[in-house]
């Protein structure tokens, strides 16, 4: 029987713990976010994220907002790094 790791981030697969524990460090992490609703607005039009190196990128809602009985999610359109 041969034990796989797995990294919890992308789903990539080692074949030992140590290398995998390694590839999950080197992910950036979110920190927070921070949902800007413009007009009082039911979904935000873009979210700011902080990562844990430090930087922070802004996502913008780009297409329509569908329910979960649709089956499908807003799409993103662009990421501007600040």
């Amino acid at each position: 029987m041969q034990t796989i790791y797995r990294c919890e981030n992308c789903g990539k697969e080692f074949d030992d713990w140590q290398t995998c524990l390694s590839h999950e460090k080197a992910h950036i992490q979110i920190e927070s976010t921070k949902p800007y609703f413009p007009n009082d607005e039911q979904y935000p039009s873009s979210i700011e994220v902080k990562f844990s190196n430090g930087s922070t990128g802004t996502y913008f809602l780009d297409g329509n907002i569908t329910t979960e009985e649709e089956n499908s999610s807003p799409d993103v359109a662009s990421i501007q790094e600040s």
